[in-house]
């Protein structure tokens, strides 16, 4: 696994610890999407979009990792 991908799951299991149960439907992908920001945001030491979207772990264009997390 990629330290990115390693850095992601740790984000997002901390994200899911105040909330007892596992979050499911919307509010689960609006926690992956804030996962992804936070791990962009680490990884690139930038904030701007392109920046965080070429650090993310998906493996998906980064236009389209760009207009997901500029929603």
């Amino acid at each position: 696994m990629s330290d990115s991908f390693i850095r992601f799951r740790t984000i997002r299991k901390a994200l899911d610890r105040p909330f007892g149960t596992p979050p499911n439907g919307n509010f689960a992908r609006n926690l992956n999407t804030l996962a992804f920001m936070i791990n962009g945001i680490i990884a690139s030491n930038r904030t701007n979009l392109p920046a965080i979207a070429s650090k993310t772990p998906v493996n998906t264009k980064q236009e389209s990792v760009i207009k997901k997390i500029s929603r």
